[in-house]
């Protein structure tokens, strides 16, 4: 073996490297980033007597990546499982036996959510980079002992959101990170955290690192707006790997990713999964990117056939032969990528020859090429999940995790059921008594039958079509056609429309037809016509398009044709909220301005700034959830908020500060909405029953009227409920004035005037005079 290089960041100063870092970068002589107060789910019941708490719906087993090690000479596991940071339950260290999946111990990472890289030092410890923290943690198996490093970038700590990482000599560790594709090296020496700077400076991800023990190479997989692999040499030198000659298509995509270097090759993944193997002298030995065929983290080498490579893809164990560049299925279950592996000859003549001991993202794994047999046990650990959204079902509302769950509860207490451990689910619509759910990533569009509670199938996939995630899904029972609306995969800021027809089981995508360089977040399916929202924020990593504002779109499916494209507010970024209001028109929300839409008139006919929040300066997508309650009036939330709107008055009234995500309503018409892990419902005042009163409408001059009958209601003035044909001013009993006829349903405000079909009004007694009417001047 040829001596070690020197260290990489010796020759940082030649400027050949890396791009420059920011000045003062500097060691993580910080202190560890402070603990997070968790969340009293009590605060935001006592704002308002209406509001109850009910608990913690979802409860996933989530977790990036797993790694192997040893304690006492025994083999472990370890893998940090996802959590929240503002509750008892954070994201969770846990050790377990690699033979068995059973937790040896559990160590909460106070303060993080979860950890978006683990990886093995060469002396053994365990490095984690949480987010939340954006810190840098190390377990050392000797003392069984978790301790958090601190900042990666503790002068900009939101620049220091780590990604990837990768061992190199004497126990350092190089950090890969986002949003600015910053490199980091940390030493064990001193505790130091270096910034690097930028391998390219127009790439916001540094996915996946590996490196050369033997070369001293850096592998840096970087990425956002087009996938790239750079080799880094002891002296500086840049070399990229992927071309449109050795690696066609694979620069199309915004990454590669999970590298494994092992016996002078790196292992990569492109960003269909395709495998990809480049030798240690550069040359692309395998690549036919043509779709997925490699799942996991890691490539194992065999112990008794050199040049063969164990990996996973689907439900299966996987071998790539170097000798002649293919790859075979070796038709062995699997229980989950792979993450880390090891080979061991047992003694055990169940268990002959060589056996790979594996971790998993479900468990740990036994593989025996010569018997063609595994056995798998899961690693049974769950933590409650971020609440993702709150969804309708066919049999009640489900609650969604981020970034794996589905939940049903029930809206009176709470209590949920079996958390489905499966995707990341965005919206949802019914058909036929199942769920269709809109699934990150790839825009995927899923059916899911809770009375099997079968794991949901695919119905489409917009991978193709360079879509990611699904916020917006409509159905239309008449035609039996879906609309799922996208934002855009990393790097690409132009969404799409879906159209399913399941009768014919074909789907229409438009994109540009609709709208130019924009993600589609909200969709509302009306009368034959598609409702559309739209945001100027595309996918994660993109450069922004340019693009100033947010459109509201109506489609007609059936041609293909846009209706109308209007700008609700010039300047705003995203249009979401969209529903059919009580008053029969389209409303929605642009940033804080709710307006309507009259699709009589296609026209706007109303526009407030009604909303205390505005989106700030980060990608916003999610937004506004408006919804009916029981009362009639339309409560919502946009980011931390609860509110209702007066559907008559359009009075807006904070209902809930510092908490409301995701409103939904039930079949009563309470309101449903959720903090973090938290689930909320405010149960909506409904109407009481009521005493009807006799009012006799008399014309003056003219005939008398039929007797009209209008029920008292506490806490309002009238009740129209009936229908009275009449016409001219009326002077009633009590000062009762109608100018029109009478419809159903309808409350009129005490000394409001308002519209329905027709128009009532209620003031006090009219003047002496024939016809007086003391509202005459207001407007209807």
């Amino acid at each position: 073996m040829r001596a070690v290089h020197r260290p990489l960041i010796v020759l940082l100063s030649a400027a050949l490297l890396l791009t420059a870092a920011p000045a003062g970068a500097a060691p993580a002589a910080a202190e560890p980033a402070a603990a997070v107060a968790a969340f009293d789910p009590q605060t935001v019941v006592a704002q308002d007597p209406n509001v109850s708490y009910l608990g913690t719906p979802v409860s996933s087993r989530i977790i990036t990546n797993m790694v192997l090690g040893q304690e006492g000479g025994v083999s472990m596991t370890y893998g940090v499982y996802r959590g929240s940071k503002d509750t008892d339950s954070p994201a969770t260290f846990v050790v377990a036996d690699t033979l068995t999946g059973e937790i040896v111990r559990t160590i909460p990472l106070v303060g993080a959510d979860h950890a978006t890289e683990i990886r093995r030092s060469v002396d053994g410890k365990i490095y984690m980079t949480t987010t939340g923290t954006y810190s840098l943690w190390v377990y050392d198996p000797q003392t069984t002992q978790v301790r958090q490093i601190g900042l990666i970038n503790p002068e900009s700590p939101a620049d220091g959101y780590g990604w990837s990482m990768a061992a190199a000599e004497n126990g350092r560790m190089y950090i890969g990170s986002y949003p600015k594709g910053l490199l980091y090296l940390y030493d064990p020496a001193d505790d130091s955290i270096t910034n690097l700077g930028r391998i390219d400076e127009t790439q916001s991800y540094i996915r996946a690192l590996a490196y050369d023990m033997e070369r001293g190479n850096l592998y840096v997989g970087a990425g956002g707006s087009s996938a790239q692999i750079w080799k880094v040499e002891p002296d500086g030198t840049k070399t990229p790997l992927l071309n449109d000659v050795d690696t066609p298509g694979a620069t199309d995509h915004s990454f590669i990713s999970t590298f494994t270097f092992v016996d002078d090759r790196l292992f990569a993944r492109g960003g269909l999964s395709e495998l990809l193997v480049i030798g240690a002298d550069d040359q692309v030995e395998y690549w036919r990117g043509d779709g997925k065929e490699a799942f996991g983290y890691q490539v194992t080498p065999r112990p008794d056939a050199p040049g063969r490579y164990i990996f996973t893809f689907q439900e299966t164990f996987w071998e790539y032969d170097s000798e002649t560049a293919t790859t075979r299925d070796l038709g062995i279950p699997n229980n989950g990528y792979l993450n880390d592996a090891y080979w061991v000859e047992l003694d055990d003549p169940q268990w002959p020859g060589w056996t790979m001991i594996a971790a998993t993202n479900d468990g740990v794994v036994k593989l025996n090429l010569e018997t063609g047999t595994s056995e798998a046990h899961p690693i049974d650990y769950r933590n409650p999940t971020t609440i993702q959204k709150i969804l309708t079902g066919p049999d009640s509302l489900y609650a969604s995790g981020y970034m794996i769950g589905l939940a049903p509860f029930d809206s009176a207490t709470g209590a949920a059921g079996e958390t489905l451990q499966s995707g990341q689910f965005e919206s949802s619509a019914v058909r036929d008594g199942r769920m269709l759910l809109g699934t990150y990533g790839h825009g995927r569009l899923m059916e899911y039958d809770p009375a099997t509670g079968a794991a949901p199938r695919q119905v489409f996939s917009l991978q193709a079509q360079e879509q990611d995630r699904p916020f917006g899904l409509g159905y239309d029972p008449v035609t039996d056609r879906a609309f799922m609306v996208t934002v855009p995969y990393y790097g690409h800021n132009q969404g799409a429309l879906a159209v399913h027809d399941f009768t014919t089981g074909t789907t229409a995508v438009y994109k540009d037809e609709i709208v130019t360089e924009q993600s589609m977040i909200d969709v509302l399916h009306h009368d034959g016509l598609v409702y559309i929202g739209t945001t100027i924020d595309g996918g994660l990593g993109a450069v922004p398009s340019g693009q100033t504002d947010a459109h509201f779109i109506v489609f007609d499916p059936d041609t293909g044709q846009v209706v109308q494209d209007i700008i609700p507010v010039a300047g705003d970024e995203g249009v979401t909220g969209l529903m059919v209001g009580p008053d029969g028109l389209i409303w929605g929300v642009s940033e804080d301005t709710v307006f309507k839409y009259d699709p009589a008139t296609e026209q706007i006919v109303y526009s407030e700034q009604l909303l205390g929040n505005r989106y700030g300066s980060s990608t916003v997508w999610a937004w506004a959830y408006l919804n009916i309650g029981a009362d009639g009036n339309v409560y919502g939330t946009n980011r931390n908020s609860l509110f209702r709107i007066d559907a008559e008055t359009m009075e807006y009234t904070r209902l809930v500060d510092r908490a409301g995500n995701y409103a939904n309503v039930d079949s009563n018409g309470d309101v449903f909405f959720s903090h973090g892990v938290h689930l909320f419902r405010y149960d909506v005042p409904e109407l009481q029953p009521v005493t009807p009163l006799e009012v006799v409408f008399t014309d003056r001059p003219g005939p008398v009227h039929d007797t009209y009958t209008i029920p008292e209601v506490e806490g309002l003035d009238y009740l129209v409920a009936g229908e009275v044909v009449a016409a001219g001013v009326y002077p009633g009993r009590g000062g009762v004035s109608v100018t029109a006829v009478a419809t159903e349903g309808f409350v009129i405000a005490d000394g409001a005037t308002s519209e329905w079909s027709h128009t009532f009004r209620w003031g006090p007694p009219l003047g002496d005079g024939p016809g007086q009417d003391p509202f005459a001047d207001e407007e209807d």
